[in-house]
């Protein structure tokens, strides 16, 4: 008899493996931590994402755990649910103006001036942001638009210098009543007036030397009339109806960079005529080699202020003279203001 009873205990334990149902299996404490909360339970599921579904609890792709789903449970484990999601989100971003400066010629050199206020502009910018359990994880631009455009502020900066030889000087940009250039000569040119009128700078009046020399060796005969004018003579001649006279601080022949010019047939006076001379043109053609423009051009008056002059030059350098002889424009053309 105590044969047959054993034998059918070993039966018993046999079958009972063979069927995975162990005799003596418990189920394993687990601690689900999730949602702020802390869930304990006890489980007979064999891997974590069982035991997490037997919870009733949800999870979502983008979830994230600290174990694999397919991970053996084991007894007093510790499994963690961090929720992740994202969201878009919209705000409205100021846009920084740049300040731009320029040369401004009618400012003194040192001194500046705001031409236009910078205005900042606008920009509505699309995040899209992670949060892992409420807290932000990344932020991330996903589009960007620009509602308004930034204006940019302009400050110009003072570039007026009597003193320079590319200074421009109109009813706009003036000298002060005691300005008077420190290096006048006398150039050594014909002329039809007395000498006390004749003064230029010195580099003015060699580069008028030598403009005169080329113009007699191709037989053309120039005659100066006028260069520098102090204030106080220029306001005693300024004549406001001409169209030709330049209000005292507002003309050239202050600076002692310009000359009038004339032919001995004109008898000392200035003519419009001389500009279709041949003289005239052969003027108009070369002065520039020499340093000098014909300050106030044929259809810029608008620009320049004043009527058509064919005998006023003045002195600005070869390299600066060249370049709006070229170009066809004035100096206020060059300076970009007028």
């Amino acid at each position: 008899m105590k044969k047959k009873i054993i034998s059918s205990i070993i039966i018993v334990v046999l079958v009972s493996a063979g069927t995975g149902l162990l005799i003596g299996s418990r189920p394993k404490k687990i601690i689900i931590q999730v949602d702020g909360k802390v869930i304990e339970s006890k489980t007979k599921e064999d891997n974590v994402g069982q035991a997490i579904e037997e919870a009733n609890i949800e999870l979502d792709v983008n979830d994230k755990l600290n174990y694999d789903i397919d991970d053996k449970i084991k007894n007093n484990q510790v499994i963690v649910i961090n929720r992740v999601e994202t969201k878009e989100n919209e705000v409205i971003e100021k846009i920084a103006f740049n300040e731009i400066v320029v040369d401004d010629y009618k400012t003194k050199v040192g001194e500046t001036r705001i031409i236009s206020e910078g205005v900042e502009g606008e920009k509505k910018i699309t995040y899209t942001i992670t949060y892992e359990d409420g807290n932000e994880i990344s932020r991330v631009i996903t589009s960007e638009e620009i509602i308004v455009e930034p204006t940019d502020k302009v400050v110009a900066q003072g570039i007026f210098d009597p003193s320079s030889l590319t200074v421009c000087v109109n009813r706009k940009s003036t000298l002060s009543s005691d300005y008077k250039p420190t290096d006048l000569v006398l150039p050594d040119v014909r002329a039809v007036n007395s000498s006390n009128r004749l003064y230029m700078r010195k580099e003015a009046a060699s580069a008028l030397e030598e403009l005169f020399k080329a113009a007699e060796d191709e037989n053309y005969y120039l005659y100066a009339v006028s260069g520098y004018r102090s204030y106080s003579y220029q306001k005693s001649i300024y004549n406001p109806y001409s169209g030709y006279s330049a209000p005292a601080g507002a003309s050239e022949h202050q600076l002692g960079l310009a000359m009038d010019i004339t032919l001995a047939k004109y008898n000392g006076t200035l003519s419009v005529d001389f500009g279709n001379t041949k003289e005239g043109k052969w003027v108009k053609e070369n002065a520039h080699k020499y340093g000098f423009i014909i300050r106030y051009l044929q259809g810029k008056e608008d620009i320049t202020g004043y009527n058509y002059e064919p005998w006023h030059l003045r002195y600005l350098g070869v390299d600066l003279a060249t370049e709006l002889y070229e170009k066809n424009i004035t100096l206020e053309e060059y300076y970009g203001d007028y």
